[in-house]
């Protein structure tokens, strides 16, 4: 398998697997609803989640269809 280092020193595998255990942390002791609630408020703050929600309903016909 090929790997790529486009950012010298990084390691993609590592940082994901810290940012994992920090939320773990957070979480760990909530219900399962409170932990849906924090991750979906978490996302919310996210410039990602804002335009892949954007582009979900614009592009994807079922939301199209459950939102009229």
């Amino acid at each position: 398998m090929k790997t790529s280092n486009a950012i010298p020193g990084f390691d993609a595998l590592k940082m994901k697997e810290e940012l994992q255990a920090k939320v773990y942390a957070v979480i760990k002791d909530m219900t399962p609803e409170e932990q849906v609630a924090y991750i979906n408020k978490a996302g919310q703050r996210s410039p990602i989640w804002k335009r892949t929600e954007t582009t979900e309903t614009s592009t994807n016909p079922r939301k199209k269809k459950e939102m009229a």
